[in-house]
């Protein structure tokens, strides 16, 4: 192999390694920001974000699961939002009979308390608390036993600021 090959090969080799560091930064540093922090330093921006997610959302009645950056841009440009937080899923209601318009972004972050397992933040436009399933409640943390399908769930949320929650839930 000529000496002018084994040079573009190297520099190849580099340039990916580099590219691949770069990403796994991003990501962990993206993993150990402080959702909460997060939602206060950005309240206004935020809040906008949350109200033009739920504007622009056609799912008419049923509850609409975004995976992606891409499954949203086409209705409201969510990229700051992307590229500061570790989403794992926006999930969005509105217009769903006794449910409040929420969206609700869940995290790839890890909870603060060890006995959840995900976590994340929402927002609803009538300032109230929900459970797992999206329905309005007083109460700020339970478990539901699982009847009928055996599936057993522990949740907690707690306000961070108007219209705005963090919750953690365990589902097993």
């Amino acid at each position: 192999m000529s000496k002018y090959k084994k040079i573009v090969i190297s520099t190849l080799i580099t340039l990916v390694i580099i590219v691949l560091i770069i990403n796994v930064s991003r990501y962990v540093i993206k993993r150990n920001i402080n959702p909460k922090d997060y939602v206060l330093n950005n309240y206004v921006e935020m809040n906008e974000i949350a109200k033009k997610i739920l504007l622009n959302s056609d799912n008419d009645g049923k509850i609409m699961n975004y995976r992606s950056q891409n499954d949203l841009m086409a209705r409201t440009d969510v990229t700051r939002l992307y590229s500061n937080l570790a989403i794992y899923m926006i999930s969005v209601r509105r217009d769903m009979d006794n449910y409040p318009d929420s969206v609700k972004i869940y995290l790839n972050n890890e909870p603060v308390d060890d006995d959840y397992y995900q976590c994340g933040i929402f927002y609803t436009m009538d300032d109230c608390g929900i459970d797992v399933f999206g329905k309005k409640v007083e109460e700020d943390e339970y478990i539901y036993d699982g009847r009928p399908n055996n599936e057993r769930i522990m949740y907690k949320y707690e306000k961070i600021c108007p219209n705005w929650y963090y919750f953690e839930e365990a589902i097993w």
